[in-house]
């Protein structure tokens, strides 16, 4: 990650971390919980947005290039940092699976992250697995 651009990033992004316009959904009027933010990889931050606007396995890719070609628009991605979108995108959903799961272990009775199925981990990994090989997107 040191050839790609870096700065401060939320760290966190996804639908709970977001404030939507009371007037118009389609919106964001905000955004919360920053206590995950760091300066790091720039293309990290997409990685982590990218996993939460994944819908099915069978919809994978376009769900990811969707959000990297509306990202990019406003932001242009640079070639380095395409080509380790997938790798970082597939290491945050293993990270996904890891830390509730860790997390769970060890404190059985918290509330804070729900029990995983063995299907459910068995799809995320194959999830992380696909992206690895897949060719990195073009917006």
């Amino acid at each position: 990650l040191d050839t790609v651009r870096h700065q401060f990033i939320h760290n966190d992004m996804n639908d709970r971390n977001i404030l939507a316009d009371s007037r118009d959904e389609s919106l964001i009027s905000g955004i919360i919980d920053f206590g995950d933010a760091v300066h790091t990889a720039l293309i990290a931050d997409v990685a982590i947005a990218c996993v939460a606007q994944i819908t099915t396995p069978e919809t994978l890719e376009a769900d990811v290039l969707d959000f990297v070609r509306a990202y990019h628009e406003t932001e242009p991605l640079l070639p380095g940092e395409l080509e380790v979108l997938h790798w970082l995108i597939a290491g945050r959903i293993v990270t996904g699976v890891l830390i509730p799961s860790w997390h769970r272990a060890r404190n059985p009775g918290a509330e804070h992250f729900e029990p995983f199925s063995v299907e459910h981990i068995e799809r995320r990994l194959a999830l992380a697995r696909r992206l690895m090989t897949a060719p990195a997107p073009r917006p």
